[in-house]
């Protein structure tokens, strides 16, 4: 949006990101119009309408999405009408009512649900194209960066027209634990200080290059109202790719566990000064299996280094059940530590009673 430089550009915005060059350039305006500088108040305007513009165009892709007299909100991620949503907007309920801009109601079937990671996947029945906007790559988001929470909070657009808040990325790989049996985890989320209210949830928030860079579904709350005091949070766009082929197949996704449990240990011998080592270990179970044992210090997972047990939970809890993953764990001979390298197949952690995932059907939309 502000990649196009106007024919007299603002001194100094080039190799900045977007925060900043707002900024620059805002100052830049109002010294300019103090001035008398016509070309500044034309690259204001620009800029609006450019702003404007983006909103008009990812507007027909926000859906509200109705389930009984409640609702919720999404995005329709694919032309032939995939929409993501939250899993506590739709529950397991076989079907729900997805409102447009069109001031119309579209039936959507209810593909995959995630209760651990709070998604679920729909897809609208009608034989169509559908104006989508596509996920993007949440990693490359910076603090600061401007980004678009759309959705309808409150319930408050009868004609299904989103309601638009701008605000900016206040933090990234957030962790805010779950409910409800260990539903709705958080473990690698987006933090904005958009604004997002009851009824966003399952909302997209969109980056300014109009891409879906999460679903919106929390907030922090005050005295335990249900006011956003100016703290919200995102499932990663990132996150969401990493089960979307099992939502797709209609499952019930479970989110992976190596059925053993590690600690942060006190080494100054070690890289860091902190051991990640297994404590606990469930046998049968992925870690007992691949040949790790208790008092194993975890090295690395999937490549990267392991600094602290927070980070490994951060990065294992956003994989699905059946997920092959390599580690480097170090186990202590006389010798010394001796590192190698092991794989596992994650196991599932099932959240949904068997007798309720019974009674669930899986649409035949494909």
């Amino acid at each position: 949006v502000l990649g196009r430089p106007s024919r007299t550009p603002a001194p100094g915005l080039d190799g900045v990101n977007d925060g900043m060059r707002i900024a620059i350039a805002l100052l830049w305006i109002a010294a300019s119009l103090r001035a008398g500088d016509d070309d500044a108040l034309a690259l204001a305007r620009r800029l609006e309408a450019e702003r404007v513009d983006l909103a008009q165009r990812l507007a027909p892709s926000v859906c509200a999405v109705f389930r009984g007299q409640g609702g919720g909100s999404g995005v329709i991620i694919t032309e032939d009408g995939l929409v993501l949503s939250n899993f506590h907007v739709t529950q397991l309920s076989p079907e729900m009512r997805i409102g447009l801009n069109d001031q119309k109601i579209h039936p959507a079937a209810v593909l995959g649900v995630d209760p651990s990671g709070d998604l679920s996947l729909l897809r609208l029945k009608e034989d169509r194209k559908w104006t989508y906007v596509p996920l993007g790559d949440s990693d490359a988001l910076r603090q600061g960066d401007w980004v678009y929470a759309m959705g309808n909070p409150f319930l408050l657009a009868t004609d299904f027209t989103p309601t638009i808040t701008l605000g900016v990325v206040s933090g990234i790989n957030r962790y805010q634990p779950g409910s409800m049996r260990g539903q709705l985890l958080y473990p690698d989320c987006i933090q904005v200080d958009a604004s997002i209210n009851p009824g966003n949830s399952g909302g997209p928030l969109f980056n300014f290059q109009q891409q879906v860079v999460g679903i919106n579904g929390r907030v922090s709350l005050r005295d335990r109202g249900r006011v956003n005091i100016g703290v919200g949070y995102a499932i990663s766009s990132n996150q969401i790719k990493q089960c979307l082929p099992e939502l797709r197949a209609g499952q019930i996704v479970q989110h992976g566990t190596l059925n053993a449990t590690v600690r942060d240990l006190e080494d100054h011998d070690w890289p860091g000064g902190v051991r990640v080592t297994f404590d606990k270990m469930l046998e049968p179970g992925a870690a007992h299996t691949a040949g790790i044992q208790l008092g194993d210090a975890l090295v690395s997972f999937m490549g990267q280094p392991v600094s602290e047990t927070n980070d490994f939970l951060r990065r294992i809890s956003v994989l699905p059940m059946g997920r092959r993953v390599q580690l480097r764990v170090a186990s202590y001979r006389e010798e010394g530590w001796l590192e190698r390298d092991v794989e596992a197949v994650l196991d599932g952690i099932p959240l949904i009673r068997k007798s309720d995932a019974a009674k669930r059907k899986t649409p035949q939309v494909y």
